[in-house]
């Protein structure tokens, strides 16, 4: 569960029992264009683990991280799908590969009345073996799904 444009990112991520009473969440990073203050939001719904499609965020709680904000650019660093570690990876502007994550995932947000944060790069982490039947190693991602 999941994906990236160049202007959001979609995860599913374990929130801890402390808040709001743990288990797996679906989060959203985007900037709500369509409000006054252009805010940057993280947004969360619980995802239905049954279902076929990707939940939607209608009915989303949401966190204001910072308002006022002109670009959200994200980029992900990684490999094509079915590609092998023979293949150099590529930094690119939209990741929906279902079997595997990206290596990094480049993150730039430009206020609109400030300059920009600093650039900020993280290496997602994952089970591999977390809802795959069979992992292929030589490719680093599922080979069948439970």
């Amino acid at each position: 569960m999941f994906g990236g444009e160049a202007d959001s990112l979609r995860y599913a991520a374990p929130i801890p029992e402390r808040v709001l009473g743990g288990g797996i969440w679906y989060f959203r990073l985007s900037i709500a264009k369509d409000e006054a203050k252009s805010p940057l939001i993280l947004e969360r719904v619980i995802p239905d683990l049954g279902a076929s499609t990707i939940p939607d965020f209608d009915k989303a709680e949401r966190s204001v991280l910072a308002e006022n904000i002109a670009e959200l650019k994200i980029q992900y660093y990684g490999r094509d799908p079915d590609s092998n570690a023979a293949v150099d990876p590529t930094w690119r502007d939209k990741w929906d590969d279902k079997q595997r994550l990206p290596m990094l995932i480049r993150i730039d947000v430009t206020p609109k009345a400030a300059p920009p944060w600093p650039t900020l790069i993280v290496a997602p982490r994952e089970e591999p073996e977390a809802g795959c039947k069979s992992w292929d190693f030589m490719r680093g991602r599922c080979a069948s799904l439970t």
